[in-house]
């Protein structure tokens, strides 16, 4: 059966911020924003059609509005000036995010989000119609390297300039999954701390906790890891 949270997002508002949770298995996004004023602690897991729904609705206003969020046992309301906007409940449980977004890192690096994208978008070309696996080479004091590889089309080696601390890495993620959480983090920098070759990369703002981005890599097969020296 397929679990309903997969379709879903997790409206949480607890210690005076309001945090939007989803997932679908292989990443985890966290946006969050502050509270005026909460009355207690509550959770509701809506329908992630509604929930882009509602994004288009308060896009479409004019200026920034303040937004009044009610919760009943059978639907959430979002109130801003004479907009009401209600989206009904989903009964199921979202898994313990809060376990999966560990502090853990081996490596680190900060770089331009831009620049970072199009190399990206550059490697999709490549690999888009095979494995849509981009591998990462991170060097500490040095540059990031991006590889892309496919049969029937080739091989291309790009160097992007990063700062990188910790300990050298060799990685590989889904390019479009990249690209995903890099479209929605916004701003100039991106800082991605990576937790060895088989744990999670965590995206965000450098010294910013609004929107965080979870990712796993994909396992190399023997072949493309490196060699023991």
């Amino acid at each position: 059966e397929f679990p309903q949270y997969l379709s879903a997002g997790l409206f949480q508002v607890k210690e005076g911020t309001v945090r939007v949770v989803s997932t679908d298995g292989r990443r985890l996004s966290l946006s969050r924003a502050p509270v005026e004023r909460q009355r207690s602690d509550e959770q509701a897991l809506l329908p992630l059609a509604g929930v882009k729904e509602l994004m288009r609705v308060l896009a479409a206003q004019d200026e920034e509005i303040q937004v009044t969020v009610k919760l009943d046992d059978a639907q959430a309301y979002f109130i801003a000036g004479e907009l009401e906007f209600a989206v009904r409940r989903i009964e199921s449980r979202f898994p313990p995010y809060e376990k999966i977004i560990t502090p853990e890192k081996t490596t680190w690096m900060v770089v331009d989000r831009e620049q970072f994208m199009e190399a990206l978008e550059r490697a999709e070309i490549i690999v888009r119609d095979y494995s849509r696996m981009v591998i990462f080479n991170l060097s500490p004091g040095g540059a990031l390297l991006v590889e892309s590889r496919a049969p029937e089309i080739g091989e291309a080696l790009e160097e992007v300039a990063a700062e990188i601390d910790g300990e050298p890495l060799r990685v590989a993620f889904n390019v479009r999954y990249l690209l995903d959480g890099l479209k929605a983090l916004h701003g100039n920098v991106a800082y991605m701390s990576f937790n060895g070759p088989n744990g999670q990369m965590l995206l965000s703002r450098p010294k910013e906790e609004s929107f965080m981005y979870v990712l796993m890599p994909i396992t190399l097969p023997e072949e493309e890891e490196p060699v023991p020296e």
